[in-house]
């Protein structure tokens, strides 16, 4: 859907720079957690929504609590919106993928207040760091005083996570730019590659998720 076109046309104030701001992203106040920093943001890929303070929500529920309309109006709304040809080929031109992932400057073995951060909720740094092959991020960059970790599928290094340790970040989490992922970090189960057997049961879903949005969708969870 062209969800541009939908926020101008409805007066809903938009942000496409700006410290909270990605390629491939177009940035709200989130409605629900009285936000005012534009931390709310659109995917124009993937035709989703994130906010860097509250999480993801789904589609219907953020439009409709930003037009204050009903649901099924919502999702007439969406429909009328949607346009699927041209929307893809705008939204792969603004996000390449990489061949390869660069790692944010100045990563290194997490010690310190890295390793202070992680004791303090219970990690063994050591098993973390070799397990899931963290690092740390010193004073400066766009990363400062993060943890990073990595994202693997099938062996390669796809993407990374950022997870601030100050407290002091409007962002707690910073992912790897989208055009410098080789596979979007939400389009993969992290961890699959440790999954040994042919079958895994994912038991975590989004607390936002409502059964009225769901739909004929229900029974996908129960399969």
């Amino acid at each position: 859907m062209s969800i541009e076109q939908l926020l101008n046309d409805y007066n809903i104030p938009t942000s496409t720079s700006g410290k909270n701001w990605q390629t491939g992203w177009i940035q709200v106040n989130c409605p629900f957690c009285n936000d005012s920093g534009f931390h709310g943001g659109f995917n124009i890929v993937g035709n989703y929504y994130n906010c860097w303070k509250c999480g993801g929500h789904n589609l219907e529920d953020i439009i409709m609590e930003l037009l204050g309309i009903g649901y099924y109006v919502t999702k007439h709304l969406i429909l009328s919106y949607h346009q699927p040809g041209e929307q893809q080929a705008i939204a792969k031109k603004k996000t390449p993928k990489a061949k390869e992932i660069e790692w944010p400057a100045n990563c290194h073995i997490c010690t310190g207040q890295h390793g202070k951060y992680l004791r303090k909720r219970n990690f063994d740094i050591r098993k973390i760091s070799k397990d899931w092959g963290i690092q740390g991020t010193g004073p400066i960059g766009p990363y400062k005083f993060r943890i990073i970790i990595p994202i693997y599928f099938n062996g390669k290094l796809v993407s990374y996570q950022g997870r601030d340790i100050t407290g002091r970040s409007d962002l707690r989490y910073k992912a790897c730019p989208i055009e410098k992922e080789v596979i979007h970090h939400k389009h993969i189960v992290y961890g699959i590659d440790h999954v040994t057997n042919k079958k895994a049961i994912i038991v975590e879903i989004r607390r936002q998720l409502k059964w009225k949005t769901m739909g004929k969708r229900k029974k996908d969870f129960f399969q």
